[in-house]
């Protein structure tokens, strides 16, 4: 149920524009819940959220596992980018839950999200967007309409105090500083090196790993640039490259690394979403705005940045967006060629950024030193019962 701004005047003008929203969302959701009601909701856009979602469901789990939980999910369309194929939605088969295409169906008193798709969840409960990253190529933690599209939510989890300090100019929802959920095992200590390497079939050895971790616009990222060429980063025989691609990479791409590291042993292509456990395995990371840069630098590790000179023709290209703001705490390159030297400037002197790496970081990752995020989403969403 919603509410016409264009009734609320005042004094012949209109209604604040922050006051009109919050008199909205006191209308429009929850009149099906019955009282006591502690259905809860993780809606599933895309791939990418499950590395998001999935540990706050766990721990969801642990703490209260007499509450009833719903999968939803959105029905498969690249086009957009969004739903599930379906090997994808038989990973989240897995964990046993109850799975709706039409969220509503779970008649939830709370639903998590990781996106900002309220038009895909009206009418679910109270909302809590935990969003699904730390950097925000000009649209996220910035004044935007993308960003102010989370005045739709009843609360909205952020990953550090910096990012709350943005968004509390722009929305009047309630915002908790909670920490990057998807990092709790990344800093808790529970993944080791030598379990990756094992899981990865990797022998375990003194090699230097290097993460390349770009992002998925073509005017951002490194892809488009270095294509197959990826190998002549390789410094020496002890370095290994490991490729672990944006879930939303064009398919070309994907291919294009598959068949390169099928065919050059110093190179491993990695499946899956998460890219937590390849943090803890990898010396060195090369990216360029991708919010992996963030999650590495978070753990204290040498990042190699790539400043695409396409970035400037990226629609919403900001030089104040956090991944240029904060973007000293590596080494930046400029030609894709420099990237070598770069790999081995950072292996002669790892802890060269190191106090940039933890003071940026302390900002961005709230979670870094207690490793509680998602304890901290889930204790914070319970209050709105």
């Amino acid at each position: 149920m919603g509410l016409n701004n264009e009734r609320f005047r005042l004094s012949g003008g209109l209604l604040h524009e922050k006051v009109s929203r919050k008199l909205n969302k006191l209308f429009r959701r929850n009149s099906h819940q019955k009282t006591g009601n502690k259905t809860v909701l993780f809606y599933f856009f895309k791939n990418t959220h499950i590395p998001v979602l999935i540990p706050i469901y766990k721990k969801l789990k642990e703490l209260h596992p007499e509450i009833e939980v719903y999968f939803g999910y959105k029905s498969y369309e690249p086009r957009i980018r969004a739903g599930f194929s379906k090997s994808e939605l038989s990973y989240l088969k897995t964990f046993g839950e109850k799975m709706c295409i039409c969220p509503q169906h779970a008649r939830a008193a709370i639903t998590f999200i990781a996106d900002a798709v309220y038009d895909w969840i009206d009418d679910c409960g109270k909302i809590v967007n935990v969003g699904h990253g730390i950097l925000s190529k000009g649209q996220y933690y910035m004044d935007t309409e993308l960003a102010r599209r989370e005045e739709k939510a009843d609360l909205v989890c952020v990953p550090g105090i910096a990012h709350k300090e943005v968004l509390s100019n722009v929305i009047s929802t309630p915002i908790s500083v909670t920490g990057m959920a998807k990092l709790d095992n990344l800093f808790d200590e529970s993944i080791t090196r030598e379990a990756v390497e094992l899981s990865l079939g990797l022998p375990q050895s003194d090699k230097k790993y290097v993460l390349f971790a770009p992002t998925f616009n073509d005017e951002l990222s490194l892809i488009p640039f270095v294509k197959h060429s990826i190998a002549d980063f390789i410094p020496n025989a002890n370095v290994k490259i490991l490729i672990k691609l944006h879930g939303s990479t064009k398919p070309e791409y994907v291919e294009m690394y598959k068949k390169l590291a099928k065919n050059d042993e110093r190179i491993t292509f990695i499946q899956g979403l998460d890219l937590t456990p390849l943090i803890v395995l990898a010396d060195i990371m090369i990216s360029d705005v991708s919010s992996a840069i963030m999650e590495f630098a978070a753990f204290d590790k040498p990042v190699i940045l790539f400043n695409s000179p396409t970035r400037f023709s990226y629609k919403n290209y900001n030089e104040q967006s956090i991944e240029y703001k904060y973007r000293d705490l590596g080494i930046e390159v400029e030609n894709y060629k420099e990237i070598k030297s770069a790999i081995i400037r950072s292996i002669e002197n790892p802890m060269e950024y190191s106090q940039r790496r933890q003071r940026y970081t302390d900002l961005l990752v709230a979670n870094k030193s207690n490793a509680k995020g998602c304890e901290n989403i889930i204790i914070e969403s319970l209050k709105l019962l």
